[in-house]
C-alpha cells in the first residue's frame, strides 16, 4: 500500500465533543473567531448531546475549514480515534472542547517546524473557570520528562505520519498518557516551545477527573502501562514509562482511592519480581518524578 500523501503547511486539530451545551462555551468562542486559512478542526461530537450536535452543525455550516462528525462512543478515547481518520493534514494536535487553545501562536509555531521534527511540547496556562486568564502564569516545559508527569496531550503538536502507529484506546480518562506510551516519544525527534499555546481550563463539575467511571479507566490504563512495560526494550523507554506509572498512583493517590492504588501495585509488584531491571527503572522513574515536582514547588 502506498504511504498516505498529506496537505504540506497544514494543521488538523481533532476535538472530542462529549458534553452538555453548557459546557463548550470556549470551544464556541475559538470556532466563532476569524480561523488562519491552514487550520482545519474536525469536532467529534457524541450523539448522546443532541442539543451540542445542532449547536455545532449551525456553527460549522458557517466554515469551510470546520468539519462535524457525529460519533456514538460516550468516551473520548474512542471519539478521538474516530476523529483521526478525517485527518488529511501534515500536522495534528488534540484538543479539549472546554479549552482555549491560542490558534494563531500555535500555527505560527508550527510555521517554522523543522523538516525532521516529530512533535512538540508547548507552554500551557492553567487556570480556573471564572477567573481572569491574566492570573494564571505560564508553564513551560523543561524536557521531555515534563509530559511524562503531566503528559496534556493538548499542548503537543505531532506531525501526522509520525503517529500512524499509535492509538487511544476507548478510555473516558488517561487515553492521552497510553497514546502517548505507545508513542514511545523517547525515539522522536523532539522541541521544546516556552510559549503558551493553550489554555487549560479546570473547575468544572462534569470534568471527567470528577466521574467515577474515569478513575476505573485510570485503572485500565496502569495496566496498559505495565503491559507495555514489559515489551519496552530500552533503558530510558522503561525510565520514562516509570515516570508516567508514577504519575497515575499520584492522581488516584490525589482522589484517595486507596482499594484502586492496592489493586493496581499488585500488578506492578508482579512485573517487577519477575524483572528486577523492570523494578529498578520503574524506580529510577519514580525518583525523577518527585525530583521534578518537588523543584516546582521550591
Amino acid at each position: 500500500m502506498a504511504p498516505k500523501i498529506y496537505e504540506t503547511g497544514f494543521l488538523t486539530a481533532v476535538v472530542p465533543v462529549c458534553e452538555p451545551i453548557s459546557e463548550i462555551e470556549n470551544l464556541i468562542k475559538w470556532l466563532k473567531n476569524p480561523l488562519p486559512s491552514n487550520l482545519r478542526v474536525v469536532l467529534a461530537a457524541d450523539i448522546s448531546y443532541p442539543e451540542t450536535v445542532n449547536l455545532l452543525r449551525e456553527t460549522v455550516d458557517s466554515k469551510s475549514q470546520l468539519r462535524l462528525v457525529v460519533v456514538s462512543c460516550r468516551n473520548p478515547g474512542e471519539t478521538r480515534e474516530y476523529g483521526r481518520k478525517f485527518v488529511e493534514s501534515e500536522f495534528v494536535c488534540f484538543w479539549d472542547s472546554d479549552d482555549f487553545p491560542d490558534v494563531k501562536e500555535i500555527l505560527k509555531i508550527v510555521k517554522g517546524i523543522q523538516p525532521d521534527t516529530d512533535f512538540l511540547i508547548g507552554g500551557y496556562r492553567r487556570e480556573r473557570r471564572g477567573e481572569p486568564r491574566s492570573k494564571a502564569s505560564v508553564r513551560s516545559p523543561e524536557n521531555l520528562q515534563d509530559i511524562f508527569i503531566n503528559p496534556g496531550i493538548w499542548r503537543m503538536v505531532f506531525r501526522t505520519k509520525s503517529i500512524e502507529d499509535a492509538r487511544f484506546p476507548p478510555f473516558l480518562m488517561a487515553e492521552d498518557q497510553v497514546f502517548l506510551a505507545e508513542l514511545r516519544p523517547w525515539t522522536l525527534n523532539y522541541s521544546l516551545v516556552g510559549e503558551s499555546l493553550y489554555n487549560y481550563t479546570t473547575g468544572r463539575k462534569s470534568q471527567l477527573t470528577n466521574n467515577p467511571k474515569a478513575i476505573d479507566d485510570l485503572s485500565l490504563s496502569i495496566h496498559k502501562i505495565c503491559d507495555l512495560l514489559e515489551k519496552e526494550p530500552t533503558k530510558i523507554g522503561r525510565i520514562y514509562l516509570g515516570m508516567l506509572l508514577t504519575s497515575q498512583f499520584n492522581s488516584l493517590l490525589k482522589r484517595r482511592k486507596y482499594l484502586l492504588i492496592k489493586r493496581n501495585l499488585s500488578k506492578v509488584l508482579r512485573i517487577t519480581i519477575k524483572s528486577p531491571s523492570l523494578a529498578l527503572s520503574i524506580l529510577r522513574g519514580s525518583i525523577l518524578t518527585y525530583k521534578k515536582k518537588f523543584k516546582k514547588h521550591e
